[in-house]
């Protein structure tokens, strides 16, 4: 999270704060109750994130079995068998591939860590996840479990854009990939079961949730980019201590505190 973004959380919780006349030192009121209250306000039982991957297979797969396997593994190690809190889409062609992984924030975070595990230790059929677009505390799901496709047709015909070192393609590229398949959950979630079967089974016998799906080609095109995040990369950032000086801390001596 960037700074920015911890200091418009500060102000959020500073705004709870006051606007509900508690004191800044009630020892007895933490930032934990304070999401608490927040998600009982808004009828939530629990915080939810969203990330969505790209990985380049190791080699040219026949169907979506075998990457769907390393998520249903890494989920079922982290939350048992009785789990199933996790829900998302993964889109499989024989080179790449996508994934919109939408559950609880510490499961998804231990989940994605297992995922790269096994690109480290050399196992499993996917090569490098790097990762397309990642949210905190979504407000909802858009899949109402965990769907899978497999395109045979790969990159055949498909346009390839060879500009994926310039930071603004890649976040173009990864905005739209990101906007295409949230909108392609939305969609499905309107269609009945028997419906969405038949959708992802053949992706393709509806053109207007087609056009929705990012290519082979644009996938390969993120995950060899020098500037998108790998899943290595971000996860480090998450396991990395909090390393923030304050202005006081650069000033000697130290400014007198108010007594408030």
């Amino acid at each position: 999270m960037s700074l920015l973004g911890v200091a418009g959380q500060a102000v959020w919780f500073c705004g709870i704060w006051f606007r509900r006349g508690l004191r800044m030192e009630d020892a007895d009121y933490s930032l934990l109750d304070v999401v608490l209250d927040k998600l009982d306000e808004q009828g939530r039982v629990e915080v939810l994130d969203r990330m969505v991957l790209a990985g380049t297979t190791r080699s040219k797969v026949k169907d979506a079995e075998a990457v769907s396997e390393l998520f249903q593994d890494a989920f079922e190690a982290e939350e048992g068998e009785a789990g199933g809190s996790q829900s998302g889409y993964l889109l499989v062609y024989p080179e790449a591939c996508v994934a919109v992984l939408e559950g609880p924030g510490g499961l998804l975070t231990r989940a994605v860590r297992r995922l790269q595990a096994a690109v480290a230790g050399g196992d499993g059929p996917v090569a490098q996840w790097v990762v397309v677009a990642a949210t905190e505390d979504i407000p909802y799901r858009r899949f109402s479990g965990w769907l899978k496709s497999f395109i045979k047709s790969g990159g055949q015909g498909e346009e390839v854009y060879d500009d994926n070192d310039k930071a603004e393609v890649c976040a173009e590229k990864s905005s739209e990939v990101n906007l295409d398949l949230l909108e392609f959950g939305r969609k499905l979630s309107g269609m009945s079961a028997h419906e969405v079967e038949h959708v992802t089974h053949k992706p393709k016998v509806r053109q207007d949730l087609a056009r929705l799906l990012p290519t082979a080609n644009t996938l390969t095109g993120l995950v060899e980019s020098t500037v998108i995040t790998t899943l290595d990369e971000f996860c480090d950032i998450f396991d990395r201590p909090v390393d923030i000086v304050l202005d006081d801390e650069l000033a000697w001596p130290a400014p007198q505190r108010l007594q408030i």
